[in-house]
């Protein structure tokens, strides 16, 4: 995954995925389809992480005097919760 990964590059790893799956080709594939599927899970999450940072950054240049109420009121709204916590491992 980069920088520039769209909706649509998201749909075509889910159709690729639903085709895998429906192939059967066993546990150990199903495995390693897992394990890719929350990589990319916490790639998409870091990513989005660092568009709330930069929203929130423009925010406070933007906003100066406004900053403590929009940060309480916006910012809540732009965090991702997942939960639980992902890993590779």
């Amino acid at each position: 995954m980069n920088a520039t990964t769209t909706t649509q590059d998201i749909r075509a790893d889910v159709t690729r995925i639903g085709t895998t799956m429906t192939m059967g080709k066993g546990p150990g594939n199903k495995k390693t389809w897992i394990r890719s599927v929350l990589r990319k899970i916490i790639d998409y999450k870091a990513r989005h992480q660092r568009f709330v940072d930069e929203a929130a950054t423009t925010l406070q240049l933007a906003l100066p005097q406004d900053h403590d109420i929009v940060m309480r009121n916006v910012l809540p709204f732009l965090e991702l919760e997942l939960p639980h916590l992902f890993t590779t491992s």
